[in-house]
């Protein structure tokens, strides 16, 4: 950080401002020649005035995301939720000679020239003859390319350790990484919010899709349904309810093409679960048999539909209830949803369906 003792101006520049400042009225009535007291005075002015207004040009630059460097580059980049990325300690392999059963701790200090790096295991020299040997995790203690070494760089133990003879790496370190500079972080940064990232909820997808697709009459989207960054969108085509593939192909070009996210989405028409339905009855005289059961699956049916993703679970208590709201029979009794008394279980994806309706008609 430049302080304002080390701030520096040009001769050119003070004799410019000393000019401008002595010519005006009220100081060119005194003498302003080359030594007198007026000049000096004022040339003293304009040099301080120059150096107040180079330190806040300075300081302001600091705050400034095209010029500020440092800690005020990361603070300014914080803000964005953008972070530098830190350096990297170069990591490898070295081979650790030893008599058997000596061991390697976790922690043992190895050395090239100036660099040192940290053995990352517990481990045992193995008994393989007189010198027994073993490939060793090694991280190097500092961050960057310092610890990117040839082959054969890293010889030494910092320390005596017990039974340990010898060390080598038999191949180069080169995965060490300096911090990122201020150029390059202010790179990315300009980068990242170029592109800004949109997040989707599921239900501004559901909307999207709705809006701009007018042949889906429902949709639901299923969030992580295979992990982070996973979705399932599971679709109702108008009229006719179970979705070909050609809307299909049509809706994962739209997810593709307008929904900027990097989730993954599956594409797919809602499945029917059938249900079959036995029930006693007393039938009402202005019904068939046949035209009761037309008139009880068509009235379900919609009842199913209309309740399509909002409730995963059908209720046997709220069956009956809707059952006993049709005016085809003037009583039911021992109603058996798909052959049990219980309620209707739904997957995500899944429409009931009324199948089957088998009839016992009570006199």
């Amino acid at each position: 950080m430049v302080t304002r003792e080390e701030i520096e101006v040009r001769a050119e520049d003070i004799n410019q401002l000393t000019d401008t400042m002595l010519a005006r009225d009220s100081i060119n009535k005194y003498a302003t020649n080359a030594g007198s007291f007026s000049r000096d005075i004022i040339r003293t002015v304009a040099t301080e005035l120059l150096i107040q207004e180079n330190y806040y040009l300075n300081e302001t630059m600091k705050y400034q995301p095209a010029t500020a460097e440092g800690t005020f580059l990361d603070k300014i980049c914080e803000e964005d939720q953008i972070f530098r990325i830190a350096a990297i300690p170069s990591t490898g392999m070295v081979k650790v000679y030893g008599e058997p059963g000596a061991l390697i701790k976790k922690g043992y200090i190895v050395s090239a020239e100036n660099v040192e790096f940290t053995v990352l295991e517990d481990l045992v020299i193995p008994a393989n003859g007189i010198v027994g040997n073993i490939d060793v995790k090694v991280v190097c203690t500092e961050g960057g390319v310092v610890g990117n070494v040839g082959v054969g760089n890293i010889n030494k133990f910092s320390n005596t350790y017990a039974g340990l003879l010898k060390v080598e790496n038999l191949k180069s370190f080169e995965n060490g990484k300096e911090e990122e500079t201020d150029i390059k972080l202010r790179e990315r940064r300009i980068e990242i919010l170029s592109k800004p990232i949109i997040n989707y909820n599921k239900y501004q997808i559901e909307k999207l899709i709705l809006e701009n697709l007018d042949i889906i009459e429902k949709v639901k989207v299923i969030p992580r349904v295979n992990g982070a960054g996973t979705a399932k969108v599971v679709l109702v085509e108008k009229g006719t309810t179970i979705v070909s593939s050609e809307v299909i192909n049509n809706v994962e070009t739209f997810l593709e093409e307008e929904i900027i996210t990097d989730a993954s989405f599956t594409v797919s028409s809602v499945k029917y679960k059938e249900i079959t339905l036995t029930m006693e009855v007393i039938l009402n005289k202005a019904y068939t048999e046949q035209a009761a059961k037309e008139y009880i699956t068509l009235s379900l049916n919609k009842f199913f539909y209309q309740n399509l993703f909002s409730e995963k679970r059908i209720y046997y208590t709220e069956f009956i209830a809707k059952l006993n709201e049709l005016d085809c029979f003037t009583r039911t009794s021992n109603v058996d949803i798909s052959n049990i008394k219980d309620d209707i279980i739904l997957d995500n994806d899944e429409l009931a369906k009324i199948s089957t309706i088998t009839f016992k008609v009570l006199d």
